[in-house]
C-alpha cells in the first residue's frame, strides 16, 4: 500500500481533469495513501505508550545516581520520540496543503467545485456526460473530504503528543492524568483526575472516553480499560 513516501510525487503528478480516466486512477492512488497516513499518524503518536519510564522519573526521593542516570535516558528518548514525530507531522501536514493546491488547480481550473459544479451542470444540461466523468466528480468531492479528514488528524495528534506525553511520565497512582481534547477543542466531562481512579472505573465510564475520541469500543472491561490506556498513554498499573 502507498505511504508517505508516494503522498508527495502523487501530488506533483496530478493529471488534467480532460481525462477522467487517469484522474480517477490518481484520485485512488492518493486516497490510499492518505487510508496508510492516517493508520501511521495513529500509530506513531500512541508508540509514545511504548516507551518504558522508570519509576524515578515522577521524583528521585533517594538521589540514586543510577536512578537520576535512567530518568535522564527516558526522557530524552521521550524527547527525541516527540520531536520525531512532530517533524512528521509537520511535513505531512505540508504535503497535504500542496496536495489541496493541486486538486484546486488540476485542469487550469481555480478550484475544484467549481469544475465538479461544471461537470455536474453539463452533464444535466446534455444528458452526455460519460460514466468516467461522473465517477470523476464524485472521487474528487471524496478525495477531499479525506484530505481534509487527515488534516484533521494531524492537527488531534499534534494536540495530543504532549498530554500523551506527561501521562507516559506517571509514575503511582496519585499522578494526575492530564486529558486529551476532544475534535471540538473541549475535555471529556467526568474525566478521572488520576491514574489511580482511572484503574478503577466502571465499564461505562471507559466506554465514554472512548466514545469522546471516537475509538472503538469492543471487549469486556479490562479489554476496555487497556483500550483507554493504550489511547492516553498511560503506564501499566503500579
Amino acid at each position: 500500500m502507498p505511504g508517505t513516501s508516494e503522498l508527495a510525487s502523487t501530488a506533483e503528478a496530478v493529471p488534467p481533469l480532460a481525462d477522467p480516466s487517469a484522474a480517477l486512477a490518481w484520485t485512488q492512488r492518493l486516497s490510499m495513501s492518505l487510508n496508510a497516513i492516517a493508520g501511521q499518524i495513529s500509530a506513531a503518536s500512541q508508540a509514545l505508550a511504548a516507551v518504558e519510564v522508570p519509576a524515578s522519573l515522577g521524583g528521585n526521593q533517594n538521589g540514586d545516581l543510577a536512578s537520576f542516570s535512567d530518568t535522564a535516558r527516558a526522557i530524552s528518548d521521550l524527547t527525541a520520540r516527540l520531536d520525531a514525530i512532530e517533524r512528521t507531522q509537520e511535513r505531512l501536514a505540508d504535503q497535504l496543503d500542496a496536495v489541496q493546491e493541486q486538486i484546486q488547480r488540476a485542469n487550469g481550473k481555480e478550484s475544484t467545485s467549481n469544475d465538479i459544479s461544471a461537470v455536474e451542470e453539463e452533464s444535466r444540461e446534455s444528458g452526455s456526460a460519460q460514466p468516467e466523468e461522473r465517477g470523476l466528480a464524485g472521487a474528487m468531492k471524496d478525495l477531499q473530504k479525506k484530505v481534509d479528514g487527515t488534516l484533521e488528524t494531524i492537527r488531534l495528534d499534534q494536540a495530543w503528543l504532549y498530554a500523551r506525553l506527561r501521562n507516559t511520565a506517571i509514575a503511582n497512582n496519585k499522578g494526575q492524568i492530564k486529558p486529551l481534547v476532544m475534535a471540538n477543542g473541549k475535555t471529556p466531562p467526568n474525566f478521572p483526575g488520576t491514574k489511580g481512579e482511572f484503574e478503577h472505573l466502571t465499564k461505562e465510564r471507559y466506554e465514554h472516553i472512548l466514545k469522546s475520541y471516537n475509538q472503538p469500543i469492543k471487549g469486556d472491561t479490562a479489554a476496555k480499560r487497556e483500550a483507554c490506556r493504550e489511547f492516553l498513554g498511560l503506564p501499566p498499573p503500579s
